[in-house]
């Protein structure tokens, strides 16, 4: 994420994403469960 002004958004977004698909693959990986919602 180098990118500045109106693109910094849209990167941040995009990584989140990219990360979240990441981390569930990793969840469902290690516990063979599906992630549905995460609470806060």
């Amino acid at each position: 994420m180098f990118l500045e002004g109106d693109f910094f958004p849209q990167s941040c977004a995009n990584e989140f994403a990219f990360n979240m698909g990441i981390m569930m693959a990793a969840i469902w990986h290690l516990t063979g469960m599906v992630v549905v919602r995460i609470g806060g």
